[in-house]
């Protein structure tokens, strides 16, 4: 059976002041009982106390058993009896100790607990105890509780934080969205970054959270984007920021593919906002004179031009143009490798014109690649149905997807390779 750590933070209530203390519980089975966190917490008090040696007294017979409370991170009370597999997740315990009855203490259980939890972020050396905690140990998943009661809690816990927010405001809610793991991390951890951007004008910070949040959930489409725009603010940073407003448009396209894309609300304002900022990238490093020269060399001599496009496109980021004029003449010259890797994620930044997709298919049918080629056939025939060329590529391609010899026939004859963006 998997053994389970986890982190108790108490506050000490005394004379208007509220003294941290914190506590790693390591190696737990999941099956034992909080007992263990309350007696930690009365072996605490004793060290605060600055009393040495064993406590000399059980935590049912000594009075902090009625001066205090053990609750979960979210500030829900937990009862000894509750499992230690129980503690919902991230496993940090909050302990509230105050001089006289906990019932009839000055602040609420849940008034002390947002207090303590919001000190914890607050103060350095806490938050690294906290952090610590959390990204070694803060997802626990007991064998007794199905995926579908998983998912559950990780939404009502990020519910249960937007609730806050909105009643609040974010900064009330910020460590309630700390402790959220599960299906809802990317969410809450996303979350997390828009304060720290538009509050605290933390956008370093941010950076470190939404790469934490693509880490573990590379197609997350809101981090990948909250990514980008904060990038593209940074003028050492426009690359990063082009290869994630590129990764948005792939993840939007996936999902289209699997019809899930109603599932990414604002799926076409994203879309959008992503073109418009690798457009506004391609400003920053186009050159239209040098690009129209290297076009003009093309036209009259195909060689001389694709060694200018090549040039052009290694010299001048983001050139987004100049890439899809390059995949369309190195179709030409048979260069199909070249072709894949300059249109595989450019052709995305022209979503109603079917001649990228069409191109890209080609090379992709040309290689042997039939079934990776007939997704983009098929985008390039819903573009433009009544292209003849288009459907019978698309036809070609399914036939070769279909066989087992994938590839061995030659493409369709009497095509045409490639024509003009």
């Amino acid at each position: 059976m998997a053994l389970r750590d986890l982190l108790l933070v108490t506050g000490f209530f005394r004379g208007g002041k509220m003294i941290p203390v914190i506590t790693p519980l390591l190696g737990l089975d999941p099956s034992r009982s909080l007992r263990v966190a309350a007696e930690a917490l009365a072996q605490q008090e004793l060290t605060l106390n600055a009393r040495s040696g064993p406590a000399d007294t059980t935590f049912d017979q000594d009075p902090i058993r009625l001066r205090s409370a053990l609750t979960s991170w979210s500030g829900n009370e937990l009862a000894t009896g509750t499992r230690v597999g129980e503690v919902p997740d991230p496993g940090v315990l909050l302990g509230l100790v105050s001089e006289g009855p906990i019932a009839s203490a000055p602040l609420p259980v849940d008034i002390a607990a947002q207090t303590l939890r919001r000190y914890t972020i607050r103060v350095p050396v806490l938050k690294d105890r906290f952090d610590d905690h959390v990204n070694r140990a803060g997802t626990f998943v007991p064998p007794w509780l199905r995926p579908d009661e998983r998912r559950q809690k990780s939404q009502e816990a990020f519910d249960a934080a937007m609730k806050v927010a909105r009643e609040q405001g974010f900064a009330a809610a910020a460590a309630l969205f700390e402790g959220i793991r599960g299906d809802c991390f990317p969410e809450a951890q996303t979350a997390m970054a828009v304060f720290e951007l538009r509050e605290l004008g933390d956008s370093q910070g941010a950076l470190r959270r939404l790469g934490e949040v693509l880490r573990a959930a590379p197609g997350n489409v809101a981090a990948r984007i909250l990514r980008a725009k904060t990038l593209a603010a940074d003028p050492g940073r426009l690359v990063e920021a082009a290869s994630d407003f590129l990764g948005v448009l792939r993840e939007l396209a996936r999902a289209d593919r699997q019809g899930s894309e109603a599932s990414i609300r604002p799926a076409r304002e994203i879309r959008g906002e992503a073109i418009e900022g690798l457009w506004k990238l391609h400003g920053a490093f186009a050159d239209p004179p040098a690009l129209a020269a290297a076009l003009a060399l093309a036209e009259r001599d195909p060689a001389r031009g694709f060694e200018a496009l090549w040039r052009y496109v290694h010299t001048h980021p983001c050139a987004w143009d100049a890439q899809a004029h390059l995949g369309t003449i190195a179709l030409s010259a048979r260069r199909f490798e070249v072709t894949t890797r300059m249109l595989g994620n450019v052709r995305w930044l022209f979503p109603e014109d079917p001649n990228p997709h069409f191109v890209y298919g080609q090379a992709l049918a040309s290689q042997g690649r039939a079934r990776a080629a007939v997704p983009a056939l098929e985008l390039a025939a819903r573009l433009s149905p009544g292209d003849a060329d288009i459907a019978r590529w698309l036809a070609f391609a399914r036939e070769q997807a279909a066989a087992a010899g994938e590839g061995e026939a030659g493409p369709p004859s009497g095509t045409p390779a490639a024509f003009k963006i």
